[in-house]
């Protein structure tokens, strides 16, 4: 059996990202990932086009994730915007900002783009990736080592990092695997609540628009006859 230093669950950019990183050390890298193809819910993003970044201070991003916005603060200021722009320029990404809410996007405005420098780095740091692995059970020896099980292989490893991503798109892999994982080494788990949902609306009175999108728009939500929040943008309007 080969003993890896990190093995990571999940082929995805937060995975894949991880994994080229800790390939920088010379380190003996496996990342598993359960679908026969990586990055699958990465080029869906932006429609296809991979909105990667935003260009605004780094500083203001905190508050787009509303009460959670101070955990994710160290990651953010450790690898900013900018740093995110330097690593994919470094791989032959040129960004564009593609609008005036400060999206950034590939120049080519593919996100097979953003995934093919991924992998491309991972490659150069000699990452190995393993699919169709889904991962069934871990635990951690008294030796300190992991052990990762899938249907067909056992693995060790020093270190363990899972990567699964949410619960958002189970088509995509983003099934919460995760979350029974973590639970397995220990782990608490606060209940996850969704993060970007649609409203369905009773007699909605905007239905003979379905179809029709709109430029630079202002929305405006209101609760109990106040104005909680306004957003503005393009707007498609749906049957829903």
């Amino acid at each position: 059996m080969i003993l890896y230093d990190v093995i990571i669950i999940g082929a995805g950019p937060a995975g894949l990202f991880t994994a080229l990183q800790a390939g920088q050390k010379s380190a003996k890298i496996l990342v598993l990932e359960k679908q026969p193809h990586p990055g699958l819910k990465l080029l869906l993003t932006g429609s296809g086009q991979c909105n990667f970044t935003n260009i605004r201070p780094i500083r203001e991003f905190p508050h787009a994730y509303g009460e959670h916005g101070s955990f994710l603060k160290p990651a953010l200021m450790h690898f900013s915007n900018q740093d995110a722009i330097a690593f994919f320029k470094q791989h032959g990404i040129e960004p564009m900002v593609i609008d005036e809410n400060g999206k950034v996007f590939p120049k080519s405005l593919q996100a097979r783009d953003i995934l093919n420098a991924l992998l491309s780095a991972c490659k150069e740091r000699k990452v190995a990736i393993r699919f169709q692995q889904k991962v069934t059970r871990i635990g951690k020896h008294s030796s300190g080592l992991f052990q990762v099980q899938t249907a067909t292989e056992t693995y060790e490893t020093k270190n363990l990092v899972i990567a699964t991503g949410g619960k958002s798109y189970p088509g995509t892999g983003s099934s919460g695997d995760g979350y029974g994982l973590a639970q397995a080494l220990g782990h608490s788990l606060v209940a996850p609540r969704p993060g970007l949902t649609p409203f369905y609306i009773k007699n909605f009175p905007l239905a003979d628009l379905t179809g029709t999108a709109f430029k630079d728009l202002a929305v405006a939500l209101w609760r109990e006859n106040k104005k909680v929040k306004t957003l503005s943008g393009d707007l498609l309007i749906t049957a829903k």
